[in-house]
């Protein structure tokens, strides 16, 4: 059975998603502004912080998946790729990728 890894996987791509969709967002919300909404643009970043949350919780619940196949010991190239997709997600939901695409 790999119900764990796989559930992980899919869990993992759907909170990468939701970070890209929330950086466009802040993209967009951020070609919108002018003057000083520029200058304060973190101050609307931190509203936003709630959205963030709720992925974060979702990346959590992945990582948790991820490792439990690990200690099951599920097929392990696909709970090792679980587990760096739990990663990758942790990682862009700390990096602000909007300044970027900026």
């Amino acid at each position: 059975m790999k119900k764990y890894s796989v559930a992980s996987i899919i869990l993992s791509l759907i909170c990468i998603g939701a970070t890209l969709f929330q950086n466009f967002r802040l993209l967009r919300m951020y070609g919108q502004a002018r003057g000083k909404d520029k200058a304060l643009f973190g101050i609307t970043e931190i509203k936003e912080l709630d959205i963030k949350l709720y992925i974060g919780f979702g990346i959590v619940l992945g990582l948790t998946l991820a490792l439990v196949a690990v200690r099951k010991k599920e097929n392990r190239t696909l709970s090792y790729i679980a587990v760096l997709f739990a990663l990758l997600s942790s990682l862009l939901l700390f990096v602000r990728l909007w300044t970027y695409w900026v």
